[in-house]
């Protein structure tokens, strides 16, 4: 057997054998403390309420999103070719939410109780459109209503984890012409 023949049959080997990949995970571990993250809103808008979200990080090893059970149906219709478009959405909320937060707004002169609101959420019957927001386990407080210009601080307190503390200047309110032919008319 000549170099040429022996090199034609080990070439096909060394080709396989260089596309092959280990299906095995790798086994990556950490030494971790879970932390606390806050996402909230301040909202000067009537029409938007003011909330808190309080969720804690996840190791690796658990599941960072669960299922809400909720599938989202978003439609939109293309004139130029006259087709309806539907889109299913399926909604995830974080695995790490805590419901258990004692969560404060103050101004400096008045604290406000943030309580743990969790509501299904509302959907038309007929379209099945979402009609409110998709982050529905969220601290609220009824008696809130914020002024613009003024500094709130916020407090958050949980069972096993640091506290939490944030401030903030709300903005003051723009005033939008509408009267001009290109503004379109705001509330």
């Amino acid at each position: 057997m000549n170099s040429k023949s022996i090199f034609w049959i080990l070439l096909p080997i060394l080709l396989l054998s260089s596309c092959y990949k280990s299906t095995e995970w790798e086994d990556v571990t950490a030494d971790y403390d879970p932390v606390l993250n806050v996402m909230g809103i301040i909202s000067l808008d009537d029409n938007i309420d003011s909330f808190v979200g309080v969720y804690r990080t996840t190791e690796l090893t658990e599941t960072s999103l669960i299922f809400s059970g909720i599938v989202d149906t978003n439609k939109w219709y293309d004139y130029e070719e006259d087709t309806m478009y539907t889109w299913l959405d399926s909604l995830y909320e974080p695995a790490g939410f805590i419901d258990s937060a004692i969560v404060t707004v103050s101004d400096g002169q008045k604290s406000y109780r943030f309580n743990f609101i969790d509501k299904e959420l509302n959907t038309d019957p007929e379209t099945n459109w979402r009609l409110d927001s998709i982050n529905v386990r969220q601290y609220k407080s009824e008696e809130f209503k914020p002024d613009p210009e003024t500094t709130y601080f916020l407090t958050i307190e949980v069972n096993g984890f640091d506290p939490v503390t944030g401030e903030l200047i709300t903005p003051s309110i723009p005033h939008i012409d509408s009267s001009l032919n290109d503004t379109l008319p705001s509330s």
